[in-house]
């Protein structure tokens, strides 16, 4: 199987995180079909990159144990935009 490039990986996260604001890494594992490792390195990329906002809670009050929550930020979304602009011309 060809191996998929990183920006088209990234890409894929950042709309998923976008339409979805707080969605959890697995759901988003699921959607964009890579494995665990590969989206944590993608994650933490674009963590760095400021592109998304990751929240890392110790006790989730929904079930009282650690979880994750997936954000969007302003320069994801320029991101974005600048891809979808790319795409048009």
């Amino acid at each position: 199987m060809k191996k998929r490039p990183s920006y088209e990986i990234k890409e894929k996260i950042l709309w998923h995180v976008k339409e979805n604001p707080g969605v959890h890494p697995n759901t988003l594992n699921y959607k964009v079909g890579t494995n665990p490792n590969s989206l944590k390195a993608h994650l933490q990329d674009l963590e760095d990159s400021e592109e998304i906002k990751i929240e890392r809670i110790d006790k989730d009050p929904a079930n009282g144990k650690p979880s994750t929550y997936l954000y969007p930020t302003i320069k994801g979304n320029k991101t974005l935009e600048n891809i979808r602009k790319r795409k048009k011309s």
